[in-house]
């Protein structure tokens, strides 16, 4: 019957009747990140998940900053090299080339440190979050009736508390 039926993780098989009431197969790429559920779902999603950041909003704000202050210098530092290419052509002093060299110096040096800010911005961020994901998972788990314990493997749970939490720190 006409619809859609999963074929494998990369394909979907659509079934529609044609003129001559003959069933066609059509493979279609499937989305790779649906979320099966209502729109209210995904934002109870989100916000059970954001508040697992607790203590490192900080860090979770200052990082995504660092990252384009970052960026932003790394930018701009070509279009100064290009202005310093052409005073030398322009035939400059020795002072102007310093100068420019100068600016340049510094500007790599903020880039470098706005990279390593915003390194360990995220790791702590990362990491804090983690930490308290696999609290608050625990802590649900411990609030299971023994008829939840009983239904889920032990192997389940911890598998969502180490693997899946460590996955979700790493992307």
């Amino acid at each position: 019957r006409p619809g859609f039926r999963a074929v494998s993780g990369r394909h979907l098989r659509k079934i529609a009747h044609t003129d001559n009431k003959q069933d066609l197969l059509i493979l279609e790429p499937a989305r790779r990140h649906v979320f099966a559920g209502s729109e209210g779902e995904y934002t109870r999603m989100w916000k059970t998940l954001l508040h697992s950041i607790r203590e490192y909003k900080k860090s979770s704000i200052l990082a995504p900053i660092y990252v384009s202050a970052e960026v932003v210098i790394e930018c701009i530092i070509p279009f100064i090299t290009a202005l310093l290419v052409n005073q030398i052509k322009a035939g400059c002093s020795l002072g102007v080339v310093m100068r420019y060299g100068l600016v340049l110096l510094v500007m790599a040096s903020l880039s470098l440190n706005f990279g390593r800010l915003s390194g360990k911005a995220a790791a702590t961020a990362a990491s804090g979050f983690s930490r308290n994901l696999r609290r608050d998972l625990f802590s649900s788990i411990q609030s299971f009736s023994f008829e939840n314990i009983d239904r889920f493997s032990s192997s389940s749970l911890v598998t969502r508390l180490t693997t899946d939490v460590s996955n979700v720190q790493n992307a």
